[in-house]
């Protein structure tokens, strides 16, 4: 055979290699969403940008099987730089880096014997003018029956990800949805800037946690969202109300309307229990505790007094 008939099916492949890899990274390149700055407020950018985390304790009142559960649920609050590709956190910041509001959600109740500890993790930008839709979110629930794991990830045009379950009819199913706002992110949203709150008619995505409890399929569901202030007369405090149109479901969430537009109180009513059992309960969670902490370095055994301070017990 003569070294031409080798070297040419060579330089062929070579060329549909590099035309393949070329033409992942530009599907790959359609996923970067406009890099942001960081916010145009100051005072934004003073608090959150401090090298430190908010931490906020709430006494949880959770309906879970048509009783109330007493718990713990700890909203952590931190602003971070997220890679635009991966949906991961940019320790080695780029400019295409996009910052985010991180907050990471835990409950942790019991039922009878068993407890439940449940986490939800959502990454909004900072700038939402410039990128309109929180870019991941991640939910895991763990009780005694086993796990659940589900993921979203803002693909420029809806949402992809994956639901993972134990249970027969729910395990390893790939999601793909429109564009549409999570339930789970109207807090950062909040914590940003409530102004960019929609109002009236809605597309949304119920709260992960209310998917799995009542184990619904994930998909965007109408809804009507309203903002006022409080019924007290307090004028320091407004209530953003979301009310779903086809399933039973509201959420209210009690914030204050000054900057850093902290939440004291959340409320979602939905059916609990099932079959014959079901009827409408109220979860509501009250701020009794909050902190500016740096808590990725106190792991030291002393460290647990925060813990104290943040209403946890020691």
């Amino acid at each position: 055979m003569k070294l031409s008939q080798i070297i040419i099916p060579i330089i062929v492949m070579a060329t549909i290699l590099t035309a393949c890899q070329s033409s992942t990274i530009k599907n790959a390149e359609k996923k970067i969403l406009p890099v942001p700055a960081y916010s145009q407020n100051q005072a934004f950018n003073d608090y959150w940008y401090n090298n430190q985390a908010e931490l906020d304790r709430y006494e949880l009142k959770q309906a879970r099987y048509g009783k109330y559960r007493n718990g713990n649920a700890v909203f952590i609050f931190v602003t971070e730089h997220l890679s635009p590709l991966k949906h991961v956190k940019a320790y080695n910041k780029d400019e295409k880096d996009i910052p985010v509001l991180k907050l990471n959600q835990t409950r942790k109740f019991i039922t009878g014997i068993y407890p439940y500890s449940i986490m939800s993790s959502v990454f909004t930008p900072v700038n939402l003018e410039l990128n309109p839709f929180t870019l991941r979110e991640t939910f895991t629930e763990q009780e005694w029956c086993g796990l659940e794991f589900s993921r979203l990830d803002y693909s420029g045009t809806g949402y992809e990800g994956m639901l993972n379950s134990y249970f027969p009819d729910e395990g390893d199913i790939p999601l793909q949805l429109p564009n549409a706002m999570l339930e789970d992110e109207i807090y950062t949203r909040i914590r940003i800037n409530p102004e960019m709150l929609p109002a009236g008619d809605i597309l949304i995505i119920p709260s992960m946690q209310h998917i799995r409890f009542r184990h619904l399929e994930t998909r965007a569901e109408e809804a009507f969202a309203s903002i006022k202030d409080s019924v007290s007369g307090d004028q320091n405090l407004q209530i953003y109300t979301v009310k779903y149109k086809n399933i039973q479901r509201t959420l209210q969430l009690v914030f204050n309307a000054e900057f850093p537009h902290k939440i004291q109180q959340f409320k979602e009513s939905y059916l609990s229990g099932f079959g014959d059992d079901a009827h409408l309960m109220t979860t509501v969670g009250t701020l009794t505790n909050s902190i500016m902490l740096d808590y990725w370095s106190k792991n030291n055994p002393e460290d647990t007094t925060y813990r104290k301070a943040l209403g946890l017990g020691m």
